[in-house]
């Protein structure tokens, strides 16, 4: 199942970033992130992909040359999954 949704793409004082978005249904189970030419792709469990399309150049360099980044799943609550996700860069 793919879900297309709004996300937050912050940078700490470090350098750390940090993806954030309305938590979908289900539990992330071994996530990975993908970095494409055009948009992210959190692929959150076996069968969800999360597309985060439309994300600013600026952050996609960043997260191209990045290792991890850690993901914030918010509801009304507030936080419900917190996890780093190891980056794959597409990006020719």
């Amino acid at each position: 199942m793919q879900i297309s949704l709004t996300a937050d793409i912050l940078e700490n004082e470090s350098g750390e970033l940090l993806l954030t978005f309305h938590t979908p249904d289900g539990e992330p189970k071994e996530p990975t992130l993908d970095v494409l030419s055009s948009s992210v792709i959190l692929h959150r469990h076996k069968e969800q992909d999360i597309i985060i399309e439309n994300v600013h150049v600026d952050a996609r360099e960043k997260l191209a040359k990045a290792k991890q980044i850690m993901i914030s799943e918010v509801d009304s609550d507030g936080v419900k999954n917190a996890y780093y996700v190891p980056i794959n860069s597409k990006v020719a």
